[in-house]
Order: structure tokens, then sequence, then C-alpha cells
């Protein structure tokens, strides 16, 4: 009778409705297959680095640098660029970086040398990112990044020097929507970092498609 159609129609309504939670299971399933292949063959567990560098050497604050060796590690970053590799042997580093640097390389560059190194990694096919509130800022989040990123970040509260400004190819800020407007350097170049391998992990797994 009427109670026995009623009870047909919510198994076939409950049946594809696990066809549908099935499918769309599988495809979570598929695209998180991909992105773990993506992230071990271009990951720390993969043994490879992402085309990306971090030049801090107008950075002197042992805390700053020890967080962005640190988040270079676990992003597998090409190199962490600094002053002075005395630094390593800094206790604040060290405790701070929780053993990132033994992991990751860290290359030496003095703040004179800066532009020089710069343009030797363009010529080598880089492209140089700059972290700063500029004229020509883009926001973080609406500017794609290349594959090959060199990323250069600027002295605590001063920033960027005007003659290094000249020197990058595209500029990034971070959008903010608090009245201090100010973000720690190294919290500024972890969000950079992330967006980067955000960006470069989606793209590994479109082309995985």
């Amino acid at each position: 009778g009427d109670d026995g159609d009623e009870e047909d129609k919510d198994e076939g309504g409950a049946t594809t409705e696990a066809a549908a939670f099935e499918l769309s299971d599988q495809a979570a399933k598929a695209v998180g297959s991909r992105i773990d292949a993506v992230k071990t063959e271009i990951g720390p567990g993969g043994r490879r680095h992402q085309p990306i560098i971090v030049v801090a050497s107008l950075i002197d604050k042992a805390p700053n640098l020890g967080g962005l060796a640190r988040t270079c590690e676990i992003f597998a970053a090409e190199c962490l660029v600094v002053h002075d590799l005395a630094i390593k042997k800094d206790a604040i580093f060290k405790a701070v970086s929780v053993s990132a640097s033994e992991w990751m390389p860290l290359v030496e560059v003095k703040p004179p040398a800066i532009a020089r190194f710069l343009r030797a990694k363009r010529a080598e096919g880089f492209t140089v990112v700059g972290l700063e509130q500029a004229a020509r800022s883009q926001e973080l989040g609406k500017v794609e990044l290349p594959e090959k990123v060199i990323l250069v970040l600027g002295k605590e509260k001063e920033g960027i020097p005007v003659e290094l400004i000249q020197e990058l190819d595209i500029v990034v800020e971070i959008p903010q929507l608090g009245v201090i407007r100010s973000l720690n350097v190294h919290v500024s170049g972890a969000m950079l970092v992330w967006e980067y391998t955000r960006q470069r992990l989606a793209r590994h797994v479109h082309s995985a498609e």
C-alpha cells in the first residue's frame, strides 16, 4: 500500500544519496593521493628542494632568522641566505630554528653584495620578488608567483632599501585589516613562502590530472 511505496521511495533516495557520497569520497581520495604524490616529489620527504630562495641578509635579529630557517626547512626551500653564517652558533637562533639549519642549506651573502647576488640568480632563471609596501606592490593572493622565485625580505622596521627595490621584478604586500599595519618579518616571510608552496602544489596537482 501507501506505506510500502513510501518505504521504497526512501530506500531509493538513500541509495542515490549513498552513491553520491561514495563518488564524492572517491574523488576526494583521488585528489588527496595526487597531492600526497606531489608533496613527496617536491617536499622534504622526497629529498628535493623547491626552487625558492629566501634572502634574509638584511635581517639581523636571531629569533627572526631562526624562525625563517624553520619555515624554509618545513617548506623545502632551496636555501636561506643570511648576512653571516656565524648565526648558526647563536643560542637563540638554534633554539628557534629547532635544528632546521642542519637539514637545509644556509648561504652567506653580505648586504653590499645582495644586488649582485640577485642579478646572478636572475640570470639562472629566477624571478626576484620583494615583500614590501610600495607604489607598485601587488596583494599577496592576487599575484601569480613564478616557478623559480628568489624572495627578498627587508630590514626589521625599515623594510627593503630603495637601491634594492629597483632590483625587484615583482613587489608583493600582505593585505592588512588591523590598525598596527606591521607584521613581524619572519611571519610575513612565512606567509609568502606558504603562498608560493600553495600555488606550486596547485599547479602540479592540476598538471597531474
